[in-house]
């Protein structure tokens, strides 16, 4: 809990304490602000306690001071934890998923495009940075390296090319793939990730009740898997659902049904409900 890392929590009145309100820029109800060393940022995640959490234990790590790399005399707080063998697994788990840079030296600051990518992803993602000799062998990574750990689908993942090449889009495109399960529950918390992706999406209805949803969406798993790159693989609630399908022209409430959809032009091409869902069959339909 937020308690026992000691992060307090506070509720203001605005009618009350107006005039604070206004110095801190609050225009509307309700709003949260986390506070950092005396500066304030807006919080536009979730308003889900557990959400909540993990964002505020993600910003209780302590964060690098570098020197900037634009100046040799100014000194700037990167939006990066530094991480040692004493927080490596906090760091680890601290949310779902976490970007870690793995360094030779203290005296070596990250590339400029990690240090953009990690501004830039702020909010979305928690990115680290680590020096310490015992947290890099703990974590079995040989430096310089940069690592993505996940809560789901492949645990640990280390950018593939060299890491002092990489390029702030070619960052950035790489962790939102692997921030996006390879086929993974949508809903009205998790729409907003897809939605944002160029990619189409291809929808599994089930009921979560059926006791054979667990099996079918073991099969289209390594479907999903195979075409990541190219479409983004979910499943969905039918029974909470419904009319969704309907939208997106599945004529019966026959579950489970599959239908790809191009969000960006919102075509859609619906697998024949009257045909199992098997892997081989929508493998060829993708």
């Amino acid at each position: 809990t937020l308690k026992d890392k000691d992060i307090k929590l506070a509720k203001v009145d605005c009618v009350d304490q107006a005039d604070l309100c206004q110095t801190h820029g609050v225009q509307g109800y309700l709003t949260l602000k986390v506070f950092r060393d005396g500066e304030s940022t807006d919080y536009s995640g979730p308003r889900k306690a557990d959400a909540i959490i993990r964002y505020m234990l993600k910003y209780a790590l302590p964060f690098v001071t570098h020197q900037s790399l634009l100046t040799s005399s100014q000194t700037i707080l990167l939006a990066i934890s530094d991480v040692t063998a004493f927080n490596l697994t906090e760091f680890q788990n601290a949310n779902k998923l976490v970007v870690l840079a793995c360094i030779s030296s203290t005296t070596k600051a990250p590339t400029p495009e990690f240090s953009a990518t990690a501004d830039k992803l702020r909010d979305e993602f928690l990115f680290g940075i680590t020096s310490d000799a015992a947290a890099i062998a703990a974590a079995g990574i040989t430096p310089p390296a940069i690592v993505v750990y996940c809560s789901f689908d492949e645990h640990i993942t280390e950018y593939p090319y060299p890491s002092s090449a990489a390029t702030i889009p070619e960052l950035e495109a790489w962790i939102q793939q692997l921030a996006i399960p390879i086929l993974g529950e949508v809903n009205r918390e998790t729409y907003a990730m897809y939605a944002t992706s160029p990619k189409p999406l291809a929808y599994l209805f089930l009921d979560p009740t059926d006791q054979k949803s667990e099996e079918t969406i073991a099969v289209l798993k390594p479907v999903a898997a195979k075409y990541c790159s190219e479409i983004n693989f979910v499943w969905i609630d039918a029974t909470k659902f419904g009319e969704h399908a309907k939208a997106l022209n599945l004529a019966e409430p026959k579950w489970p049904s599959f239908v790809i959809q191009k969000l960006e032009d919102q075509l859609k091409y619906p697998y024949d409900q009257n045909k199992p869902v098997e892997a081989e069959a929508i493998s060829a339909m993708v």
